[in-house]
């Protein structure tokens, strides 16, 4: 199925959620945050929350700066 994840087009098996998108994507989700369509989802929903064809994911990680 397809999906966009950081506006890039990617290929998931289908009734992947979203933890599982994430946990094959990054190896650090420390001060992470997810969009999807547009809506933050919270991470203790992650795993609940089943990915659909043509949904958009955004990764959102958090900086230190000065």
């Amino acid at each position: 199925m397809k999906i966009e994840v950081n506006d890039s087009p990617t290929e998931i098996a289908e009734k992947t959620n979203l933890k599982e998108l994430v946990d094959s994507m990054l190896a650090d989700t420390k001060g992470v945050a997810i969009a999807l369509n547009e809506l933050v989802i919270p991470k203790a929903q992650w795993a609940e929350v089943k990915l659909n064809q043509h949904d958009k994911v955004l990764f959102i990680k958090a900086t230190q700066g000065g």
